[in-house]
C-alpha cells in the first residue's frame, strides 16, 4: 500500500498524493510485470538486497512509461523494518534512444552487406558485359544475333547502375548526381522491357 507520495512521482505518474495514498502500488505497474515488483519487495523483507530492475508503469493519463526501479528497506529508529522505498526514474528518452541506435546500427549492417554484395555483382557483370562485347564484335553486321547480344548489353548496364545504387547506399562510392532526361530514361526503359517481355 502507497503510504508517501513525493512530488517527483506527482510529475510522473500524474496522480497526486491524495489520489494516490492507500492504493496499491501495483496499480502504477501491468498486471503481466507486477510480479517483478512483488518478487523485489519479498526479498527486501527477507533480508536480502533486491536488485535494481526495469519495467513498464502505467501513467495517470493512461500512457505507458519506460522506468528504472530501485527498492530500499525503510526503518524505524530502532532499525527495525516497516517497510519499503520505490523510486522509479523515467528512462523512456533512453529506451527511444537506444532503440534508435540499434535501428541505425541495423542499418549500417545492412549497408555494408549491400555493399559486398553489389561488388560482387558488379565484378560478375564486368564479365558478362565484357564477353557479350567481344561476341558482338565479333558477329557480322547481317547477324540475327546482334540485335539479341545488344539487348544482354542494354540489361547489363542497367544492372550495372542498380550496383552502383547500392554502392550509394553502403556509401562506398561517391554520388554523382546529374540531370536526367525523364522522357528519354522511360523510352530506353520501354524498349529494353518491350523486347524481354513482349506488347503483352
Amino acid at each position: 500500500m502507497i503510504t508517501s507520495w513525493n512530488a517527483a512521482a506527482e510529475r510522473l505518474y500524474g496522480y497526486s498524493a491524495a489520489e494516490i495514498a492507500g492504493q496499491d502500488v501495483t496499480r502504477l505497474y501491468p498486471i503481466y510485470l507486477s510480479g517483478e515488483l512483488h518478487r523485489a519487495t519479498e526479498r527486501l523483507l527477507a533480508g536480502e538486497m533486491a536488485d535494481p530492475f526495469e519495467t513498464v508503469a502505467y501513467l495517470r493519463d493512461g500512457k505507458r512509461a519506460d522506468v528504472s526501479v530501485t527498492i530500499s528497506p525503510v526503518l524505524d529508529r530502532f532499525g527495525k523494518r516497516t517497510g519499503a522505498s520505490v523510486i522509479a526514474r523515467d528512462i523512456t528518452e533512453r529506451k527511444k534512444a537506444d532503440q534508435q541506435l540499434r535501428e541505425t546500427q541495423k542499418l549500417e549492417s545492412l549497408g555494408v552487406i549491400a555493399g559486398g554484395v553489389a561488388h560482387d555483382f558488379n565484378n560478375l557483370l564486368v564479365g558478362i558485359m565484357g564477353h557479350t562485347s567481344l561476341i558482338l564484335d565479333s558477329l557480322p553486321s547481317s547477324s540475327v544475333y546482334r540485335q539479341q547480344l545488344q539487348v544482354v548489353l542494354d540489361a547489363g548496364e542497367k544492372a550495372s547502375h542498380l550496383t552502383r545504387q547500392l554502392l550509394a547506399f553502403s556509401r562506398q562510392t561517391m554520388l554523382d548526381p546529374k540531370v536526367l532526361d525523364l522522357t528519354v530514361v522511360v523510352k530506353d526503359t520501354e524498349k529494353m522491357l518491350s523486347r524481354i517481355i513482349g506488347e503483352d
